[in-house]
């Protein structure tokens, strides 16, 4: 409505003198549906029908994704579209009446244009600084830009392969894209559900409709999920990777054991059933296809309650300004201890390691697992959840040391396995090759999600693929020495190219034909 009534307000502002001018010298001629000494074309009722309906299907939609519950919507959002569809549409209609009303309907809506493109870099800026703190000045921004980007180009001019970048930090829950590199954050509207879920099996957040690595999980995670450089803001780290020779105001440091993009897969690890068990006993599952040494290793807390009631299994009460449910515990192992919590629901709490603030949890995009530290066998750690509203509810609080000697034996037989297998090459973003060279035929997996749009050839000839452990990207390669050329085609890819030719071959076709017809046209 606001494109097409603008359009008509701006040949009106710009070109309505000159065809004034034109009419009166003769030039154009006033004929059925043109008013006004500028000839602008006045809407007639079937304008009026078009705009209706158009206004009309809007709001149905907005009442739809009311009515059904919509994750995605904000009612105050909800309430601004339905307004501003009724203002618009109001405003038209009145404008139908006079087409000397096009001129300041056209610098209205070009006001109204400008305020809501206003308002969503406001949003924007608010969103990509956190919530609670001094909002940076916009020449701070750019530099901590530069800072990040500058890491991230060190990583990739000494290393050029296909591989994944991780950060203990933030910009923005879209990073990958706006630094350029390959992350396990992505925010996407089409996300599938089945993903998400599917995530959470290894302690990440579960957000609404995107990946969210928030720090991350363990450091086996971020082997399992190809995670070979880590970027961070401090110089020491809990887990066992190489610091790189990086001088600025971030850190960069190598992860030797990271799975590479493409890996041969032991054997019955693409039919594992992760569907049972908390977040570390999946790992130690995982891990055992590899090895059999448990990479974590459970540590039992006395739990204790400040100013909170316990009045049902895992449900606490706030009976103070402040509640804490405190896990205390006994150190036995000189290993990073890992700890997640299971509940229902997205609620609203706060972790505190030995009186110290760590993280929000139970929110959208605060709810992972975190790392206590590393401490001395013989010390007592306080890990504390303090309630922020009125109560909690939490199924499952767990606690584990993650052994990096194990974690290093993994990686050791990882990489024996992974002998017959090349580096994979990055074409595009959706043209990969590597090469196979097996004594036997062998299971190929991907830490990327299955979909039916990959095709994949092997020395040319189309292969089989199909899920691993539910959702990553499987098939099997025959022994001997192999190419492996993979391409990513959406679906509707070939029936969108055809549909838009068509559609630009027929409005070429118009257009000439109305040209002929009418020289002044267009």
């Amino acid at each position: 409505i606001t494109i097409a009534l603008a359009y008509k307000g701006f040949i009106s502002l710009v070109f309505g003198d000159e065809r004034e001018k034109q009419t009166k010298a003769g030039g154009v001629t006033d004929n059925p549906g043109m008013t006004g000494k500028r000839g602008i074309r006045r809407l007639n009722l079937s304008d009026a029908q078009q705009i209706m309906i158009t206004a009309g299907v809007m709001l149905l939609y907005l009442i739809c994704l009311f009515i059904l519950k919509d994750p995605h919507i904000i009612m105050e959002t909800l309430s601004v579209n339905i307004l501003l569809i009724f203002v618009i549409t109001g405003f038209c209609l009145a404008v139908m009446k006079d087409g000397k009303r096009l001129k300041p309907a056209f610098v209205l809506l070009l006001i109204i244009t400008s305020a809501e493109m206003l308002y969503n870099s406001k949003t924007a800026y608010l969103s990509l600084n956190a919530l609670g703190d001094p909002l940076p000045e916009i020449s701070e921004f750019k530099a901590d830009y530069h800072d990040i980007d500058e890491v991230i180009s060190f990583i990739k001019n000494g290393d050029n392969g296909f591989y994944r970048i991780e950060k203990d930090f933030d910009r923005a829950v879209n990073d990958p894209a706006m630094f350029d590199y390959y992350g396990l954050s992505h925010d996407s509207s089409c996300e599938k559900d089945k993903i998400l879920n599917w995530l959470v099996n290894f302690g990440f957040c579960k957000t609404v409709y995107y990946t969210y690595y928030n720090g991350g999980s363990t450091a086996f995670v971020d082997d399992f999920f190809g995670v070979r450089y880590f970027v961070s803001r401090f110089d020491t780290i809990e887990k066992p990777y190489e610091r790189l020779p990086y001088e600025g105001k971030y850190y960069a440091y190598f992860n030797k054991n990271a799975l590479p993009m493409a890996y041969i897969a032991p054997a019955g690890l693409k039919d594992a059933d992760i569907s049972g068990g908390n977040t570390f006993e999946k790992q130690n599952l995982i891990a055992s296809y590899w090895s059999e040494t448990p990479i974590f290793k459970k540590a039992v807390p006395e739990i204790f309650l400040e100013g909170v009631t316990e009045t049902g299994e895992g449900h606490y009460v706030r009976q103070a300004d402040e509640g804490y449910i405190v896990y205390e515990i006994e150190i036995t192992e000189n290993e990073p201890l890992y700890f997640y919590f299971y509940a229902p629901d997205r609620q609203s709490g706060e972790v505190y390691v030995n009186d110290l603030p760590k993280d929000m949890y139970f929110t959208v995009n605060h709810w992972n697992v975190l790392c206590a530290g590393t401490f001395e066998p013989g010390e007592k750690v306080r890990i504390a959840m303090k309630i922020a509203g009125d109560s909690l509810d939490i199924s499952e609080a767990c606690f584990y040391y993650e052994d990096h000697k194990a974690l290093d034996e993994w990686g050791s037989k990882a990489a024996e396995l992974n002998e017959g297998i090349g580096e994979v090459k990055e074409i595009t973003s959706s043209h990969l090759i590597f090469e196979t060279d097996c004594d036997e035929d062998k299971t190929v997996m991907m830490p990327i999600p299955y979909d039916e749009s990959w095709k994949i050839k092997c020395d040319g000839r189309e292969i089989e693929k199909e899920p691993g452990i539910d959702v990553l990207m499987s098939f099997s390669v025959p022994g001997g020495k192999h190419v492996i050329d993979m391409k990513y085609i959406p679906k509707g890819t070939y029936a969108g190219l055809l549909i838009s030719l068509a559609g630009i071959v027929v409005f070429a076709g118009a257009v000439i034909y109305f040209k002929k017809k009418d020289p002044s046209f267009f």
